[in-house]
C-alpha cells in the first residue's frame, strides 16, 4: 500500500510542479505549449489515480481510506472535469489563431 501512496504523491508532486512552471510562464511564448504538457500530465495522473482507486475496490471497503475516501470519488472526477475544460479552451485558442493567420 506505501508503494502505491508514494507514486501517487510523486505524480501529483510532479503535477504541481508543472503547473506552478506553466503559471509562472504565462506572460512568456512557452505559455501555451507549458499548459499543454500540463494539462496532459495532469490529467494522465489523475486517470491513472482514479484506476488506483478503482484497483483498490474501495465500494467494497469504504473505511479503507477513512475521510480520504472522498477524494477519488469527488477530488478525481471534480478535477478531471477541470482539465477538460482546460483542453477545450485550448483548443477554442488554437482554432481562434488559424481563423485569425
Amino acid at each position: 500500500m506505501y508503494v502505491l501512496t508514494a507514486a501517487q504523491g510523486y505524480g501529483d508532486l510532479a503535477a504541481a510542479t508543472l503547473a506552478l512552471v506553466a503559471l509562472a510562464a504565462l506572460k512568456t511564448r512557452l505559455a501555451e505549449p507549458l499548459v499543454w504538457i500540463f494539462n496532459i500530465f495532469g490529467t494522465a495522473d489523475l486517470l491513472n489515480a482514479f484506476y488506483q482507486g478503482n484497483h483498490l475496490s474501495l465500494a467494497n471497503t469504504p473505511g479503507l481510506l477513512g475521510a480520504g475516501y472522498f477524494i477519488p470519488i469527488f477530488g478525481v472526477p471534480l478535477l478531471l472535469v477541470i482539465h477538460v475544460l482546460a483542453f477545450g479552451l485550448l483548443m477554442l485558442r488554437r482554432n481562434l489563431k488559424d481563423c485569425a493567420a
